[in-house]
């Protein structure tokens, strides 16, 4: 089974893991992580707090970008500005 390992102070999932049982992953984990079932569409990034998941703000704009790179391998403007988004979305959170 997929589950989510769950910054404390945070709330932010930082993993996920594949555990035969929930038993194992919470002894392993249990002084540093939540320890939930991942759902359909949520996963590292989003938020868990009371047993409700709450999607990350900004990221999916940034995934969702398309980007093809130039066929001479060199950097293209459009990835260029992928990464500042990146960057600057980083930087803020």
């Amino acid at each position: 089974m997929n589950l989510a390992l769950i910054n404390k102070e945070t709330n932010i999932c930082e993993n996920i893991a594949v555990f035969d049982n929930v038993e194992i992953a919470t002894n392993m984990f249990i002084d540093h992580y939540i320890i939930a079932e991942v759902e359909a569409d949520y996963g590292i990034g989003d938020t868990y707090k009371d047993g409700e998941w709450i999607k990350a703000v900004g990221i999916r704009e940034l995934v969702d970008t398309e980007y093809e790179p130039s066929s001479s391998g060199a950097s293209n403007k459009r990835g260029r500005s992928i990464s500042q988004k990146l960057a600057s979305f980083l930087m803020r959170h």
